[in-house]
């Protein structure tokens, strides 16, 4: 991390003379206190000559070597990888990361950069060259010298000259993290899992190896205090777009495909506001909340998620959901920008299906995505299934 902050720390400034007539793709719109928890519009203040915030009446340039969500789409974006360190597992741990420039492939092999030779380095290279300059003439003078060679087997030719092993392959494989941590945008990604395999196979498509999608958006979601995050990828498709929900957390990765439910068709339920959601007396959506303090008398803002709700099922029966983890606080990058938003707060609600006799295979996950802050936050319900990382297959990037 240092060596990225120490070379390109001066190129995402925060300090403008004058207004850029576009907005910096590195200045974001909110930024997270990592500390306080506390979200913090950013703004261009003329009289101070840049980006920046307010913490009462005091004014702090925004930094974005110090905002971790960018900090981490920046590092991505010039190739540096990272490694984990963790602490602990699960949720309620600390989590943290080391990074390191990731290394240029260059015909087949890897090219480590330098920080610098030292006049003893030099001159131990320049000895070095002279050792090998000797050893390569008297190679010469042997090699020149007339003699013959024994018969050699082709088993024993293959035996000294094996294969070459395949250079490092590029980051195409969604079975590794570090895959989710591109720009997918206009990516193509193919699913392979049995129920995608059963609609096609209804659709008359039964030998085709899976069916394909665009990479239409992402949404990076960190939560706030860095135990987790989660990549949501919208895949365009023919008839309605569907969702990948990938979880990283702790070295574990968890995929699903989810999609929106028309409006009305779970349980009356239409995105909207929270006010929306608890004075539309028709959907009746207060299930989306646990019961307030004063039913009386509250703010929508002040409500928890519920801990469990039901909800019918293609059969015929009703099914349990339980929450799997309390609510995450998140921040949330845009790719692209969203009606010309890049990072947002928000906040994501899991659920899983509670055990049943049968299980079903489909829908049996659920989660809730809270975008914006205020009384303006937009309210989403997405429904699905858990896959396997490798039932997802590149097929092509932009």
């Amino acid at each position: 991390m240092e060596d990225f902050q120490s070379k390109h720390a001066t190129s995402y400034t925060a300090q403008y003379a004058t207004e850029p007539p576009v907005r910096p793709p590195h200045i974001p719109t909110t930024y997270a206190d990592p500390q306080t928890r506390a979200f913090y519009t950013v703004i261009y203040d003329q009289r101070r000559g840049g980006y920046g915030y307010y913490v009462g009446s005091d004014w702090y340039f925004y930094d974005a070597m110090r905002d971790a969500v960018m900090l981490d789409m920046l590092m991505d974006r010039h190739g540096y990888v990272y490694g984990p360190r963790y602490y602990g597992n699960g949720y309620g741990y600390s989590y943290g990361r080391t990074y390191a420039p990731a290394p240029a492939v260059v015909g087949g092999g890897y090219v480590h950069a330098s920080s610098g030779w030292s006049a003893l380095a030099w001159l131990g290279l320049i000895v070095l060259t002279a050792i090998l300059a000797i050893l390569v003439l008297v190679i010469l003078v042997r090699l020149l010298r007339p003699r013959e060679e024994p018969p050699v087997s082709a088993a024993s030719r293959e035996a000294a000259d094996p294969p070459m092993e395949p250079a490092p392959a590029a980051l195409t494989d969604p079975a590794d993290r570090r895959f989710w941590r591109q720009d997918l945008v206009d990516y193509e990604l193919m699913l392979t899992d049995p129920i995608t395999m059963q609609v096609l196979a209804a659709a008359g498509r039964a030998g085709a190896p899976g069916m394909a999608f665009r990479v239409k958006q992402t949404l990076r979601l960190r939560q706030v205090d860095g135990l987790a995050q989660w990549r949501l990828v919208r895949l365009a498709g023919a008839d309605s777009d569907l969702w990948l929900k990938v979880l990283m957390v702790d070295g574990n990765m968890d995929v699903g495909v989810f999609y929106q439910p028309a409006p009305g068709e779970f349980r009356d339920f239409r995105p909207g506001t929270r006010a929306e959601l608890i004075a539309d007396e028709k959907a009746n959506c207060r299930w989306l909340f646990g019961p307030p303090a004063n039913p009386a008398s509250f703010d929508p803002a002040d409500l928890d998620y519920t801990a469990d709700f039901t909800g019918p099922l293609d059969d015929g029966r009703t099914a349990t959901f339980a929450r799997a983890t309390d609510a995450m606080l998140c921040d949330c990058a845009f790719e692209p920008p969203q009606e010309g938003v890049s990072r947002q707060k928000a906040c994501l609600a899991e659920y899983a299906m509670a055990p049943m006799d049968p299980m079903p295979v489909e829908d049996t996950d659920a989660f809730i995505l809270e975008l914006g802050e205020g009384s303006t936050t937009l309210v989403q319900f997405f429904r699905g299934y858990k896959i396997q990382p490798a039932q997802v297959t590149f097929v092509a990037g932009r």
